[in-house]
This record gives structure tokens, C-alpha cells and sequence, in this order.
């Protein structure tokens, strides 16, 4: 089942956790030696506002022309595959960003952080997953940082609210 979603700005976020999850990005990045990689927070929408938002941007490239820049717009988007608490992107005008639910309880919005991090440190260093086995891997590596990560903010008490 489609998994609909729109971008937030931090702003829109709880103050504790959009506090948390910086702390974790910048522990992951440093860990991990990766470049300038921000979190895009993103909340669950409906079909209907997907559709709304993509005849909105028809129109607007219609009217302004391919040449717009398109990273400040922000949209609903579609994942076919299923519900998801984050996902690494690299591509196109989305940038280096990890992004991430905000509806979810702290300690998952932590755990995917450093999750996703490890999934775009990856895409960096290796060509993509192109087999199941390749795949679990990715995932089984990813949690292992992740819980290594959670376990280093939990003795700091920086998981629990």
C-alpha cells in the first residue's frame, strides 16, 4: 500500500526531538566522516493531497519553466512500497538529506537517523544493494550502528524525554 507524505519545516517539530536527532546526526556524521547531511522531517499525508500537489507543481513548471529551482517547495510525495520512519536521499534537487517522520516517538526518530546514516555513509563508499543478500546486509549493518548509537545517547540519558 502507497505511503503518502509531506515535508515539514523543523520549526513544526517538537523542540526536544528536533534537538535529540541534531545531537545524533552530528555524533553519526563525525563517526561515520560524512560531509553536510541535514534532516528533512516529513509527516504522513493523504492521496488527495498528494494529488493536489502534484497538479500544483504541473502547473507551476508549466507557467515557470524547467529552469526553477524546486528545493524550496514544499510538496507531498508518494512511496509506493510501503510505510516508512525515514529514508536516506541523494538524488536530484532533494540533496544530501536523511529524512525523517516526525509523528514517531523519540527514541525510533533517533534510531532512524542513525540508521539512515549509515544507509547514505554506504551509498557513498559502495554501488547500490542489487541482490537480497546485498540488501540484508545494508539493513543488518545500518541497525547494528543504529543500536550502537542508541546504546552510547541512552548511558548519556539523552534517549528518554
Amino acid at each position: 500500500m502507497p505511503f503518502f507524505y509531506r515535508e515539514i519545516d523543523g520549526a513544526d517539530v517538537d523542540p526536544l526531538i528536533r534537538a535529540r536527532a541534531r545531537d545524533v546526526l552530528e555524533y553519526c556524521r563525525k563517526a561515520l566522516g560524512l560531509a553536510a547531511v541535514e534532516i528533512q522531517w516529513v509527516w504522513p499525508a493523504s492521496k488527495e493531497d498528494y494529488g493536489f500537489a502534484q497538479a500544483l507543481m504541473t502547473v507551476e513548471r508549466a507557467v515557470a519553466g524547467l529552469a526553477r529551482d524546486y528545493r524550496e517547495i514544499k510538496s507531498v510525495f508518494c512511496r509506493e512500497e510501503k510505510e516508512f520512519s525515514g529514508q536516506h536521499t541523494l538524488w536530484g534537487s532533494f540533496g544530501n538529506k536523511v529524512q525523517v517522520r516526525a509523528d514517531i516517538p523519540l527514541r525510533e526518530v533517533l534510531m532512524t537517523v542513525a540508521h539512515e546514516l549509515h544507509h547514505y555513509h554506504y551509498s557513498q563508499i559502495y554501488r547500490p544493494p542489487r541482490t537480497a543478500e546485498e540488501s540484508t546486509a545494508w539493513e543488518r549493518d545500518a541497525e547494528t550502528f543504529a543500536k550502537k548509537t542508541i546504546s552510547f545517547f541512552e548511558k548519556s540519558d539523552q534517549v528518554s524525554p
